[in-house]
Protein backbone atom coordinates (compact mmCIF):
# COMPACT_ATOMS: atom_id res chain seq x y z
CA UNK A 1 0.00 0.00 0.00
CA UNK A 2 3.05 2.21 -0.34
CA UNK A 3 2.96 2.85 3.77
CA UNK A 4 5.51 5.86 4.42
CA UNK A 5 6.66 3.96 7.92
CA UNK A 6 9.81 6.53 8.75
CA UNK A 7 10.83 9.54 8.29
CA UNK A 8 14.49 10.31 8.69
CA UNK A 9 16.52 14.09 8.73
CA UNK A 10 19.73 15.87 9.58
CA UNK A 11 20.22 17.64 12.38
CA UNK A 12 22.79 20.17 13.01
CA UNK A 13 23.60 20.61 16.71
CA UNK A 14 26.56 22.98 16.31
CA UNK A 15 28.45 23.12 19.80
CA UNK A 16 31.48 21.16 17.73
CA UNK A 17 29.16 18.37 17.56
CA UNK A 18 28.80 15.99 14.32
CA UNK A 19 25.95 16.30 12.54
CA UNK A 20 23.22 13.31 13.34
CA UNK A 21 20.29 11.43 11.80
CA UNK A 22 17.05 11.13 13.70
CA UNK A 23 14.73 9.35 12.49
CA UNK A 24 10.81 8.40 13.76
CA UNK A 25 7.63 6.42 12.65
CA UNK A 26 6.84 2.95 14.00
CA UNK A 27 9.04 1.69 10.93
CA UNK A 28 12.64 2.23 13.18
CA UNK A 29 12.46 -0.40 15.78
CA UNK A 30 12.46 2.16 18.58
CA UNK A 31 9.51 3.94 17.75
CA UNK A 32 7.65 0.45 16.69
CA UNK A 33 8.35 -0.54 20.59
CA UNK A 34 7.61 2.55 22.28
CA UNK A 35 4.48 3.14 20.24
CA UNK A 36 3.60 -0.20 20.89
CA UNK A 37 3.99 0.52 24.92
CA UNK A 38 2.16 3.58 24.77
CA UNK A 39 -0.69 2.15 22.90
CA UNK A 40 -1.14 -0.73 25.54
CA UNK A 41 -0.74 1.81 28.15
CA UNK A 42 -3.47 3.78 26.10
CA UNK A 43 -5.91 1.77 27.59
CA UNK A 44 -5.89 1.56 31.00
CA UNK A 45 -8.02 4.50 31.36
CA UNK A 46 -10.43 2.41 29.20
CA UNK A 47 -10.25 -0.04 31.49
CA UNK A 48 -10.66 1.95 34.55
CA UNK A 49 -13.41 3.73 33.28
CA UNK A 50 -15.22 0.20 32.35
CA UNK A 51 -13.96 -0.50 36.09
CA UNK A 52 -15.63 2.02 37.58
CA UNK A 53 -19.04 1.41 35.49
CA UNK A 54 -18.88 -1.88 37.24
CA UNK A 55 -18.48 -1.10 40.35
CA UNK A 56 -20.95 1.97 40.96
CA UNK A 57 -23.61 0.25 38.53
CA UNK A 58 -23.72 3.93 36.36
CA UNK A 59 -21.30 6.09 33.63
CA UNK A 60 -21.04 8.24 36.14
CA UNK A 61 -18.88 5.82 38.36
CA UNK A 62 -16.44 5.48 35.27
CA UNK A 63 -16.21 9.09 34.68
CA UNK A 64 -15.45 9.74 38.34
CA UNK A 65 -12.99 6.78 37.63
CA UNK A 66 -11.39 8.01 34.23
CA UNK A 67 -11.57 11.51 35.69
CA UNK A 68 -9.73 11.46 38.93
CA UNK A 69 -6.88 9.05 36.70
CA UNK A 70 -6.47 11.99 34.48
CA UNK A 71 -6.01 14.65 37.08
CA UNK A 72 -3.38 12.47 38.41
CA UNK A 73 -1.53 10.76 36.34
CA UNK A 74 2.16 12.06 37.47
CA UNK A 75 1.04 9.95 40.72
CA UNK A 76 -0.71 6.77 38.79
CA UNK A 77 2.13 5.56 35.96
CA UNK A 78 5.39 6.67 34.46
CA UNK A 79 5.36 5.26 31.10
CA UNK A 80 5.35 9.01 30.14
CA UNK A 81 9.28 8.96 31.46
CA UNK A 82 9.93 5.37 31.36
CA UNK A 83 8.32 3.22 28.97
CA UNK A 84 10.00 -0.08 28.70
CA UNK A 85 9.32 -0.58 32.63
CA UNK A 86 7.67 -4.03 32.86
CA UNK A 87 4.37 -1.98 34.89
CA UNK A 88 4.47 -0.40 31.83
CA UNK A 89 3.15 -4.02 30.08
CA UNK A 90 1.78 -5.20 33.31
CA UNK A 91 -0.31 -2.56 34.77
CA UNK A 92 -2.95 -2.46 31.60
CA UNK A 93 -3.41 -6.18 31.80
CA UNK A 94 -3.59 -6.45 35.03
CA UNK A 95 -6.99 -3.51 35.40
CA UNK A 96 -8.41 -5.48 32.03
CA UNK A 97 -8.08 -8.93 34.49
CA UNK A 98 -9.80 -7.56 36.89
CA UNK A 99 -12.43 -5.92 35.06
CA UNK A 100 -13.06 -9.52 32.96
CA UNK A 101 -13.11 -11.32 36.50
CA UNK A 102 -15.87 -9.23 37.27
CA UNK A 103 -17.89 -9.79 34.17
CA UNK A 104 -16.89 -13.46 34.26
CA UNK A 105 -17.71 -14.05 38.04
CA UNK A 106 -21.79 -13.92 37.14
CA UNK A 107 -21.06 -16.47 34.26
CA UNK A 108 -19.67 -19.25 36.74
CA UNK A 109 -22.31 -18.72 39.22
CA UNK A 110 -24.78 -20.24 36.71
CA UNK A 111 -22.44 -23.60 36.61
CA UNK A 112 -24.73 -25.59 39.03
CA UNK A 113 -22.48 -29.11 38.69
CA UNK A 114 -20.10 -28.80 41.62
CA UNK A 115 -17.25 -31.11 40.06
CA UNK A 116 -17.30 -28.78 36.85
CA UNK A 117 -17.60 -25.46 39.12
CA UNK A 118 -14.27 -26.86 41.40
CA UNK A 119 -12.38 -27.80 38.22
CA UNK A 120 -12.89 -24.68 36.39
CA UNK A 121 -11.54 -22.72 39.27
CA UNK A 122 -8.81 -24.79 39.91
CA UNK A 123 -7.62 -24.46 36.62
CA UNK A 124 -7.70 -20.84 36.43
CA UNK A 125 -6.14 -20.59 39.97
CA UNK A 126 -3.52 -23.26 38.87
CA UNK A 127 -2.37 -22.06 34.97
CA UNK A 128 -3.79 -18.53 36.22
CA UNK A 129 -1.09 -17.65 38.48
CA UNK A 130 0.97 -20.67 39.45
CA UNK A 131 1.65 -22.06 35.53
CA UNK A 132 2.29 -18.55 34.45
CA UNK A 133 4.64 -17.92 37.27
CA UNK A 134 7.02 -21.14 36.30
CA UNK A 135 6.63 -20.89 33.16
CA UNK A 136 8.52 -17.72 32.94
CA UNK A 137 10.48 -18.28 35.40
CA UNK A 138 11.80 -21.25 33.33
CA UNK A 139 11.54 -19.12 29.93
CA UNK A 140 14.01 -16.44 31.47
CA UNK A 141 15.87 -18.75 33.73
CA UNK A 142 14.93 -16.72 37.08
CA UNK A 143 16.17 -18.60 39.79
CA UNK A 144 16.10 -16.36 42.85
CA UNK A 145 13.15 -13.99 44.08
CA UNK A 146 14.51 -13.81 47.59
CA UNK A 147 15.93 -10.54 47.14
CA UNK A 148 12.68 -9.53 47.15
CA UNK A 149 12.10 -10.35 51.26
CA UNK A 150 15.23 -9.22 51.82
CA UNK A 151 14.76 -5.48 50.72
CA UNK A 152 11.40 -5.87 53.02
CA UNK A 153 13.49 -7.23 55.95
CA UNK A 154 16.16 -4.49 55.68
CA UNK A 155 13.53 -1.42 55.74
CA UNK A 156 12.37 -2.65 59.37
CA UNK A 157 15.87 -4.15 60.90
CA UNK A 158 19.47 -3.11 60.31
CA UNK A 159 19.81 -5.97 58.26
CA UNK A 160 21.20 -5.44 55.20
CA UNK A 161 23.43 -6.86 51.82
CA UNK A 162 25.22 -5.50 48.99
CA UNK A 163 21.49 -5.75 46.93
CA UNK A 164 19.52 -4.67 49.13
CA UNK A 165 21.59 -1.11 49.99
CA UNK A 166 21.90 -0.94 46.37
CA UNK A 167 18.16 -1.05 45.81
CA UNK A 168 17.21 1.09 49.14
CA UNK A 169 20.01 3.75 48.36
CA UNK A 170 17.57 4.39 45.01
CA UNK A 171 14.81 7.39 46.24
CA UNK A 172 11.85 5.21 44.60
CA UNK A 173 12.27 1.84 47.33
CA UNK A 174 11.80 5.02 50.50
CA UNK A 175 8.47 4.76 52.09
CA UNK A 176 6.08 6.82 50.39
CA UNK A 177 6.83 10.52 50.95
CA UNK A 178 4.44 13.26 52.22
CA UNK A 179 4.48 14.83 48.47
CA UNK A 180 2.83 11.97 47.32
CA UNK A 181 -0.28 12.03 49.93
CA UNK A 182 -0.65 15.70 49.61
CA UNK A 183 -1.05 15.89 45.55
CA UNK A 184 -3.26 13.17 45.93
CA UNK A 185 -5.41 15.18 48.85
CA UNK A 186 -5.43 18.27 46.67
CA UNK A 187 -7.22 16.52 44.11
CA UNK A 188 -9.55 15.11 46.50
CA UNK A 189 -8.74 11.66 45.16
CA UNK A 190 -8.40 9.89 48.96
CA UNK A 191 -10.84 11.88 50.20
CA UNK A 192 -13.17 10.83 47.76
CA UNK A 193 -11.59 6.77 47.94
CA UNK A 194 -11.33 6.99 51.63
CA UNK A 195 -15.53 8.12 51.74
CA UNK A 196 -16.35 5.42 49.09
CA UNK A 197 -14.45 2.62 50.73
CA UNK A 198 -16.57 3.98 54.34
CA UNK A 199 -19.62 3.83 52.41
CA UNK A 200 -18.67 0.27 51.61
CA UNK A 201 -17.90 -0.91 54.83
CA UNK A 202 -20.92 0.77 56.36
CA UNK A 203 -23.44 -1.15 53.81
CA UNK A 204 -21.20 -4.20 54.52
CA UNK A 205 -21.57 -4.39 58.26
CA UNK A 206 -25.30 -3.36 57.52
CA UNK A 207 -26.25 -6.29 55.56
CA UNK A 208 -23.90 -9.04 56.57
CA UNK A 209 -23.14 -8.12 60.40
CA UNK A 210 -25.17 -11.78 61.06
CA UNK A 211 -22.91 -13.49 58.24
CA UNK A 212 -20.27 -12.43 60.10
CA UNK A 213 -21.37 -14.58 63.67
CA UNK A 214 -22.84 -17.22 62.10
CA UNK A 215 -22.56 -19.11 58.61
CA UNK A 216 -25.68 -19.40 56.56
CA UNK A 217 -26.03 -21.43 53.22
CA UNK A 218 -25.99 -18.58 51.23
CA UNK A 219 -23.99 -18.63 48.18
CA UNK A 220 -23.62 -15.17 46.32
CA UNK A 221 -23.05 -12.38 47.77
CA UNK A 222 -23.95 -8.46 46.73
CA UNK A 223 -21.21 -6.51 45.95
CA UNK A 224 -19.11 -8.82 46.08
CA UNK A 225 -17.11 -6.50 42.75
CA UNK A 226 -16.80 -3.98 45.37
CA UNK A 227 -15.74 -5.69 48.27
CA UNK A 228 -12.70 -7.34 45.96
CA UNK A 229 -11.59 -3.94 44.96
CA UNK A 230 -11.31 -2.70 48.31
CA UNK A 231 -9.21 -5.56 49.27
CA UNK A 232 -6.94 -5.31 46.04
CA UNK A 233 -6.46 -1.31 47.28
CA UNK A 234 -5.51 -2.06 50.70
CA UNK A 235 -3.00 -4.37 49.37
CA UNK A 236 -2.08 -1.73 47.14
CA UNK A 237 -1.96 0.31 49.87
CA UNK A 238 0.61 -1.41 52.21
CA UNK A 239 3.16 -1.95 48.96
CA UNK A 240 2.93 1.62 48.21
CA UNK A 241 3.86 2.66 51.61
CA UNK A 242 6.71 0.32 51.90
CA UNK A 243 7.89 0.95 48.22
CA UNK A 244 7.18 4.36 47.19
CA UNK A 245 7.43 2.89 43.33
CA UNK A 246 4.26 0.77 43.80
CA UNK A 247 2.35 4.30 44.04
CA UNK A 248 1.48 3.82 40.52
CA UNK A 249 -0.48 0.72 41.36
CA UNK A 250 -2.17 2.38 44.14
CA UNK A 251 -3.32 5.25 42.72
CA UNK A 252 -5.53 3.81 40.00
CA UNK A 253 -7.17 1.91 42.44
CA UNK A 254 -8.20 4.74 44.51
CA UNK A 255 -9.95 5.94 40.99
CA UNK A 256 -11.75 2.98 41.14
CA UNK A 257 -12.69 3.33 45.19
CA UNK A 258 -13.78 6.80 44.33
CA UNK A 259 -16.40 5.45 41.93
CA UNK A 260 -18.20 3.97 44.74
CA UNK A 261 -19.61 6.85 45.91
CA UNK A 262 -21.79 7.01 42.82
CA UNK A 263 -23.31 3.50 43.13
CA UNK A 264 -27.35 4.63 44.49
CA UNK A 265 -27.71 0.91 45.68
CA UNK A 266 -24.95 1.28 48.37
CA UNK A 267 -26.78 4.11 49.56
CA UNK A 268 -30.51 2.41 49.77
CA UNK A 269 -28.63 -0.74 51.08
CA UNK A 270 -28.47 1.61 54.76
CA UNK A 271 -31.85 2.88 53.60
CA UNK A 272 -30.72 6.26 52.13
CA UNK A 273 -32.61 7.68 49.56
CA UNK A 274 -31.58 10.47 46.80
CA UNK A 275 -33.20 10.98 43.83
CA UNK A 276 -30.63 9.62 41.28
CA UNK A 277 -30.63 13.09 39.24
CA UNK A 278 -29.59 15.08 42.27
CA UNK A 279 -26.88 12.38 43.15
CA UNK A 280 -25.84 12.58 39.45
CA UNK A 281 -25.70 16.22 40.17
CA UNK A 282 -23.82 15.94 43.16
CA UNK A 283 -21.05 13.20 41.47
CA UNK A 284 -20.92 16.09 39.10
CA UNK A 285 -19.65 18.84 41.69
CA UNK A 286 -17.52 15.81 43.06
CA UNK A 287 -15.48 15.82 39.44
CA UNK A 288 -15.60 19.66 39.47
CA UNK A 289 -14.01 19.79 42.73
CA UNK A 290 -11.27 17.02 41.92
CA UNK A 291 -10.66 19.15 38.77
CA UNK A 292 -9.83 22.16 40.54
CA UNK A 293 -6.57 20.90 41.09
CA UNK A 294 -6.52 17.83 38.61
CA UNK A 295 -6.72 20.84 35.65
CA UNK A 296 -3.47 22.30 36.41
CA UNK A 297 -1.87 18.98 37.16
CA UNK A 298 -2.77 17.86 33.34
CA UNK A 299 -1.44 21.29 32.00
CA UNK A 300 1.93 20.28 33.96
CA UNK A 301 1.95 17.11 32.19
CA UNK A 302 0.97 18.77 28.95
CA UNK A 303 3.47 21.47 29.15
CA UNK A 304 6.49 18.86 29.93
CA UNK A 305 8.85 19.02 26.77
CA UNK A 306 12.81 18.49 26.56
CA UNK A 307 15.19 16.22 24.58
CA UNK A 308 17.84 13.83 26.06
CA UNK A 309 21.26 15.06 25.82
CA UNK A 310 24.68 13.91 26.67
CA UNK A 311 27.45 14.43 24.43
CA UNK A 312 29.88 12.88 27.06
CA UNK A 313 28.41 9.23 26.58
CA UNK A 314 28.33 9.86 23.13
CA UNK A 315 31.65 10.72 22.89
CA UNK A 316 32.34 7.31 24.65
CA UNK A 317 30.19 5.39 22.56
CA UNK A 318 31.80 6.79 19.22
CA UNK A 319 35.16 5.90 20.88
CA UNK A 320 33.91 2.24 21.34
CA UNK A 321 32.64 1.74 17.96
CA UNK A 322 35.91 3.09 16.37
CA UNK A 323 38.61 1.50 18.84
CA UNK A 324 37.38 -1.86 20.16
CA UNK A 325 36.36 -4.75 18.48
CA UNK A 326 33.01 -5.81 17.80
CA UNK A 327 33.36 -8.55 20.46
CA UNK A 328 34.66 -6.59 22.89
CA UNK A 329 33.27 -7.32 27.01
CA UNK A 330 32.14 -4.23 28.47
CA UNK A 331 31.61 -4.16 32.30
CA UNK A 332 30.46 -1.24 34.40
CA UNK A 333 27.65 0.40 36.35
CA UNK A 334 24.30 -1.43 35.36
CA UNK A 335 22.22 2.13 33.43
CA UNK A 336 25.65 2.54 31.56
CA UNK A 337 25.97 -0.73 30.42
CA UNK A 338 21.97 -1.21 29.02
CA UNK A 339 23.04 1.70 27.03
CA UNK A 340 26.74 0.37 25.75
CA UNK A 341 24.37 -2.61 24.48
CA UNK A 342 21.77 -0.83 22.75
CA UNK A 343 24.05 1.80 20.84
CA UNK A 344 27.01 -0.06 20.25
CA UNK A 345 25.58 -4.01 20.16
CA UNK A 346 28.99 -4.50 22.16
CA UNK A 347 29.42 -8.25 24.48
CA UNK A 348 28.42 -6.12 27.99
CA UNK A 349 28.99 -9.00 31.46
CA UNK A 350 26.24 -7.06 33.52
CA UNK A 351 23.10 -5.53 32.83
CA UNK A 352 19.85 -3.77 34.82
CA UNK A 353 17.68 -7.50 34.72
CA UNK A 354 18.86 -7.80 38.44
CA UNK A 355 16.03 -10.05 39.03
CA UNK A 356 18.54 -12.95 38.11
CA UNK A 357 20.56 -14.19 40.40
CA UNK A 358 23.13 -14.72 37.95
CA UNK A 359 23.60 -11.11 37.10
CA UNK A 360 23.00 -10.09 40.65
CA UNK A 361 26.71 -12.02 41.69
CA UNK A 362 28.13 -10.86 38.75
CA UNK A 363 27.11 -7.29 39.38
CA UNK A 364 28.47 -7.49 43.20
CA UNK A 365 31.36 -8.89 41.66
CA UNK A 366 31.90 -6.37 39.05
CA UNK A 367 31.11 -2.59 41.84
CA UNK A 368 33.58 -4.28 43.48
CA UNK A 369 36.10 -2.02 41.37
CA UNK A 370 34.77 1.05 43.11
CA UNK A 371 35.95 -0.06 46.48
CA UNK A 372 39.21 0.00 48.31
CA UNK A 373 40.12 -3.57 46.96
CA UNK A 374 43.73 -4.41 45.97
CA UNK A 375 44.25 -3.78 42.19
CA UNK A 376 45.30 -7.31 41.21
CA UNK A 377 42.15 -8.94 43.10
CA UNK A 378 40.43 -6.61 40.91
CA UNK A 379 42.13 -7.38 37.93
CA UNK A 380 41.60 -11.44 38.47
CA UNK A 381 37.74 -10.55 39.05
CA UNK A 382 37.70 -8.80 35.59
CA UNK A 383 39.84 -11.71 34.37
CA UNK A 384 37.27 -14.42 35.55
CA UNK A 385 34.44 -12.35 34.36
CA UNK A 386 36.30 -11.95 30.47
CA UNK A 387 36.07 -8.70 30.88
CA UNK A 388 38.07 -6.75 28.36
CA UNK A 389 36.87 -2.86 29.17
CA UNK A 390 35.43 -1.31 32.66
CA UNK A 391 33.81 2.09 32.22
CA UNK A 392 35.02 3.83 34.98
CA UNK A 393 33.31 6.89 36.21
CA UNK A 394 34.72 9.39 38.94
CA UNK A 395 31.33 10.44 39.64
CA UNK A 396 30.36 7.55 41.06
CA UNK A 397 33.18 7.19 43.79
CA UNK A 398 32.41 11.00 45.15
CA UNK A 399 32.03 11.50 49.32
CA UNK A 400 28.63 12.17 49.78
CA UNK A 401 26.62 12.42 52.87
CA UNK A 402 23.61 11.74 51.08
CA UNK A 403 21.63 8.84 51.90
CA UNK A 404 21.08 7.95 48.38
CA UNK A 405 24.24 8.49 47.09
CA UNK A 406 26.51 5.76 49.39
CA UNK A 407 25.91 2.69 47.61
CA UNK A 408 29.26 2.48 45.59
CA UNK A 409 31.86 2.22 48.70
CA UNK A 410 29.79 -1.18 49.37
CA UNK A 411 31.90 -3.41 48.40
CA UNK A 412 34.51 -2.68 50.76
CA UNK A 413 32.72 -2.78 53.79
CA UNK A 414 32.34 -6.11 54.29
CA UNK A 415 28.34 -6.59 54.21
CA UNK A 416 27.39 -9.99 52.32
Amino acid sequence: MNWKTERCWITNRGDDLSPVESCEGIGNPHYFYTDSVFALAGTTAGWLFILGALVSDTVLGGAIAVSAFAFNHGEATRVQWTPPLRESFAFPMIIAQIATLINLDPLLGRITLRPLYVALTSLCFVFGTLGIKLGVSKLLQVEDDAHIFDILRSKFTDYSTFHTRLYTCSKEFDFISLETLQKLFATWLIPASAMGILLFVVVFLFTERKELMYRSGEKGKPYAEIFYNVVQTACYAVMALLIMRLKLFFTPHLCICSAFLANNKLLHAINIRIDKRIHAVIVMALIAAMAYEGKSNIDKQLSMKGEYNNPEQELLFEWIMKETKPDAVFAGTMPVMANVKLTTLRPIANHPHYEDVRIRNRTKLLYSMFSKKPINELHETLKQLGVNYFVFQLMNCAPDVERYSIRFDIPSRGVN
